[in-house]
């Protein structure tokens, strides 16, 4: 028992420190900003960037600023507001794919490696836990700690680069050039308010943890044999990335380096291929099956 209890206390332990490096990460940013101002961002240089990448199809390189100037399909029509709901809260959701596939992982090592060690315990293991597998309980460490590793070393890496390349995103930085604020039918609108909130005095525009992040969730969950998680996730992963542009929150640049994040993490997890994948899992001894 003290040997689970020490595991699951070192996998809160990482996570919670990771929490710790993203305020220090703020702390550090807000104080260069207080001595240099606006000259440490570097919104101008993506916007540059964006202007030579997508310049010929959408005014600097801003597909938000073509649609605030589109009566038909912008944010005042009501098409606009529609996919504004519906990306706003697929943008919030960011918050759920990967946390809730390290907390369903988490419990049900927990819960089957008290079962396996003839732990009485008040609860009876949930149904949605009761994964058929022929996974050890050596095994089920190891696939936790291959998601913790990516999972945790990919957040570290996005908040090092905000740190190394500040940004404030277009939706502060060339706020003047909007004519219209962007609305959606119920939910959006607080949605918006709370993240605009959260992200007040943060310069994490680039690269976009949104979209890293959110691709490797759905990379991971395929690779861990969740294949109807992974489809959601995935599904969640496009809208989230169209969101990112549409709803004013990234340049492009900071969508096409957030591949950056996700080639990081699959990377540090060994979730680059299914017979890697395995072999870790397995412990170095020969998957079952390939890729």
């Amino acid at each position: 028992m003290k040997k689970l209890i020490s595991r699951i206390a070192l996998i809160v332990l990482v996570c919670t420190c990771a929490g710790l490096y993203f305020g220090g990460c703020n702390v550090v940013t807000r104080f260069y900003y207080k001595l240099y101002g606006e000259k440490m961002l570097w919104d101008s240089t993506f916007l540059t960037m964006d202007t030579h990448l997508l310049g010929f199809a959408f005014p600097q390189g801003q597909i938000a600023l073509y649609l605030d100037q589109n009566p038909s399909i912008g944010p005042t029509s009501f098409i606009g507001r529609i996919y504004a709901e519906i990306l706003q809260i697929m943008y919030f959701s960011y918050y759920f794919w990967g946390n809730a596939m390290a907390v369903y992982l988490l419990v049900q090592y927990f819960f089957l490696s008290c079962k396996n060690n003839s732990y009485q315990l008040p609860l009876q293991l949930p149904r949605v836990l009761q994964e058929e597998t022929s996974l050890t309980q050596e095994q089920q460490w190891r696939r936790l700690m291959m998601f913790t590793t990516a999972w945790t070393g990919t957040y570290l890496l996005n908040f090092v680069m905000n740190m190394v390349f500040p940004a404030v995103s277009p939706r502060i930085y060339i706020a003047d050039q909007y004519q219209n604020e962007i609305s959606g039918l119920f939910f959006a609108n607080s949605i918006r308010g709370a993240l605009k909130g959260a992200a007040a005095n943060s310069f994490g525009a680039f690269p976009s943890g949104h979209c890293g992040l959110s691709w490797l969730a759905a990379y991971t969950a395929r690779r861990l044999g969740f294949v109807r998680y992974a489809k959601c996730a995935k599904i969640a992963a496009v809208h989230i990335t169209l969101a990112t542009l549409i709803l004013r929150y990234h340049y492009l640049v900071d969508m096409l380096c957030a591949t950056i994040l996700l080639a990081f993490g699959i990377t540090v997890g060994h979730l680059y291929s299914q017979e890697v994948y395995e072999r870790q899992v397995m412990g170095g001894a020969a998957p079952t099956r390939r890729s």
